[in-house]
């Protein structure tokens, strides 16, 4: 997990730890930075102001990158799609219970281990592999083949046991690693052939845009659950919701990016930790009051 997501994931957290009233509750906190004083006068407020960072980042880093430098490239910008569905699935996920993660509610359906699992397998055993396979080929001018079974060894296959932050981590230190390695692809390799289960092979391309549509569709039915299991969405669930949205946009324009927008970076995590920190003591003072 990024630094950055680290923080907002914090800032997330404590907000789920409040009641929604504390929205409405006098800010206690440093006031907001120039321009925004005067939008900082409540727990919301600061909450929106976290999410603006987010977005305002996404734009500033865009901006630079298509003026400096390194040019975002159509591989890169697929991969923050991804990355925004990945971001969006777990601000669904943010705050289940591990006694969940096995409940059935609807006959014949997942339980949400079995969402976290399908999705990690298939990124890490099926679709991951069959996209590095499809390149691997491509760049050594070998006609497009399917891959043996044998190319990906059994001790690779992610489990499904553990907790919920378990499965996440889990998930999360594949994905990493896949959204790294596949910024490396370049434009001219998206129409490279791919073939797997179709009846006909799919270009990189395809492969690269399942990616997120496989997520929506297993983020759908992961609210699904938690709806069916009771969960009342608040709304400190659905501030968590938009920052790890606005998150989502944030990693998906770093993807690939150079130095000076990794600096923008640090600084964006700085802001955000100290805004966590003062939201941190408040949840504290709020328990002891």
């Amino acid at each position: 997990m990024s630094l950055l997501a680290v923080e907002v994931a914090k800032f997330a957290s404590s907000l789920r730890s409040l009641p929604d009233s504390a929205l409405r509750q006098d800010w206690s906190g440093s006031p907001g930075e120039p321009g925004w004083q005067d939008y900082a006068d409540n727990l919301s407020d600061i909450s929106f102001s976290i999410y603006q960072k987010l977005r305002a980042f996404t734009v500033a880093v865009s901006a630079q990158r298509a003026t400096e430098g390194p040019r975002m490239t159509e591989t890169q910008r697929i991969l923050a799609q991804h990355q925004l569905a990945y971001r969006d699935f777990h601000g669904v996920l943010a705050g289940g219970r591990d006694e969940e993660l096995d409940l059935t509610p609807f006959e014949g359906k997942w339980s949400l281990r079995s969402n976290i699992a399908h999705l990690t397998l298939a990124e890490c055993w099926s679709q991951g592999p069959q996209v590095r396979h499809a390149v691997h080929l491509y760049r050594r001018g070998l006609e497009p083949a399917s891959m043996a079974r044998a190319s990906v060894a059994d001790d690779e296959i992610p489990p499904d046991y553990g907790s919920l932050s378990e499965l996440l981590v889990r998930f999360d230190s594949c994905h990493d690693k896949l959204i790294h390695e596949f910024a490396e692809i370049s434009d001219e390799e998206l129409d490279a052939p791919s073939v797997y289960w179709e009846d006909e092979p799919v270009s990189i391309r395809f492969r690269l845009y399942r990616f997120a549509w496989h997520i929506r569709s297993h983020t759908m039915q992961a609210d699904r659950i938690r709806i069916a299991l009771g969960h009342r969405l608040t709304d400190m669930d659905r501030f968590g919701r938009l920052l790890y949205s606005a998150l989502g946009d944030a990693e998906g324009a770093l993807i690939g990016a150079g130095e000076s927008q990794r600096e923008l970076e640090r600084d964006l995590i700085a802001s955000i930790n100290a805004r966590a920190s003062e939201l941190i003591t408040t949840a504290l003072s709020s328990e002891n009051a």
